[in-house]
């Protein structure tokens, strides 16, 4: 049987959920274990052009981000959205390239 961890949106345990059937998606921040709500939206590039990262992240792991402050070289190859979210890692990345202006 399995059994998954449900948080509030502050952090909080709220209850456990066990059965067969449950699947547990957790979140790819390293040490972390809740479910995961969203998925990086930062657009690759080369071969993988018109994909996104997709790293699972949790609500308090995700980074959101106007797509009107993203460095051009990314916006122009983001889909129409007004908000976006990062993982940890694509963050650092857009923040170098922000700092380099």
């Amino acid at each position: 049987m399995t059994c998954k961890s449900v948080y509030s949106e502050d952090g909080r345990l709220v209850m456990f959920v066990c059965g067969k059937g449950v699947k547990d998606h957790p979140c790819e921040t390293v040490g972390c274990s809740n479910e995961h709500k969203k998925l990086c939206d930062f657009p690759l590039g080369g071969k993988k052009t018109g994909q996104t990262c997709d790293k699972k992240m949790c609500n308090k792991h995700a980074n959101r981000f106007n797509v009107d402050d993203l460095p051009e070289e990314i916006r122009v190859r983001v889909q129409k959205h007004d908000t976006f979210d990062l993982c940890d890692a694509h963050l650092r990345h857009v923040t170098r390239l922000l700092s380099k202006k």
